[in-house]
């Protein structure tokens, strides 16, 4: 049986390694449209003197796949009730 696989979305801001990323964005949990870049990052852990110096203009957003089993798993771990996913997932034969 093939697992399915999702299209993910990744941010990963300057030197964020020393700080836990990149994280997986979930926009339900945040929207893009409510806050800034700024206070996702502030509210995920990246320090305000990284913030300070402007470096949230240099994030890098990377897409990945994983599978939708790990996804889910993901969801539960960060407490997230509903997962809106970024992009649609392959479909059988696309590959």
């Amino acid at each position: 049986m093939t697992k399915k696989m999702v299209k993910v979305l990744l941010i990963d801001p300057p030197s964020g390694w020393r700080y836990g990323f990149p994280k997986l964005f979930i926009d339900n949990d945040w929207g893009w449209e409510s806050k800034s870049i700024e206070t996702w990052l502030r509210e995920n852990g990246y320090p305000e003197h990284e913030l300070e110096k402007g470096m949230a203009k240099y994030c890098r957003f990377i897409e990945s796949e994983m599978e939708e089993e790990a996804l889910d798993t993901a969801k539960l771990r960060l407490n997230v009730p509903t997962l809106t996913r970024y992009g649609p997932g392959p479909s059988d034969g696309d590959y």
